[in-house]
């Protein structure tokens, strides 16, 4: 959840996605937030990876556990490799011509 408001700006980005109502980015930024805070997302915590509590905890769930790693490095390398919507039907338009 901590790259929740990131996660939906790079989708608008990467989409072409408009704000709602003419919003500047700033106010549609603001939405978001807002939006998020309605919800009461939970704040992040910190757990000791040693702990019998946390070992037992893994182990329980060890394939959700593999699937949160795999989608936070996915994540980051999306970060590095994302192609916006707009870049890309620009390139289109290019291949056309």
């Amino acid at each position: 959840l901590d790259k929740m408001k990131l996660s939906i700006i790079r989708f608008q980005k990467h989409w072409g996605w408009k704000y709602t109502n003419e919003m500047t980015i700033e106010e549609g930024e603001q939405c978001i937030d807002d939006a998020m805070n309605s919800v009461g997302i939970p704040q992040e915590t910190w757990i000791d990876h040693d702990s019998e509590e946390f070992k037992s905890f893994y182990e329980l769930n060890y394939f959700d556990c593999q699937l949160y790693e795999l989608s936070q490095s996915a994540w980051r390398h999306q970060l590095q490799t994302i192609v916006p919507w707009e870049l890309q039907l620009s390139r289109d338009k290019d291949d056309d011509e």
